[in-house]
């Protein structure tokens, strides 16, 4: 029987800026090797709202999860919240 349950993480360095209204979307595909979250905008505390992506990676070895701040191209969408990813 599988069960699941909740752990608490600290993940190294540094981590996104503190914010609501975003999105994050868990991708696992144990074939690839791939155990990351992908987050997206939101907005802060001061209603500054953001179009940054930020990834949370779960690496399979011992190494602690970490976050990390991908380059992106092209022209980025508009900064928001309370929107929807799939």
């Amino acid at each position: 029987t599988e069960s699941a349950y909740w752990t608490r993480h600290s993940p190294d360095k540094q981590w996104p800026e503190a914010r609501a209204g975003h999105t994050l979307t868990y991708l696992h595909s144990p074939a690839r090797g791939l155990d990351v979250a992908v987050g997206f905008g939101g907005h802060t505390s001061k209603q500054k709202y953001l179009n940054d992506v930020y990834v949370l990676d779960r690496p399979a070895d011992s190494r602690k999860p970490h976050w990390t701040f991908p380059t992106t191209r092209g022209t980025a969408p508009c900064p928001r919240s309370s929107h929807s990813a799939t």
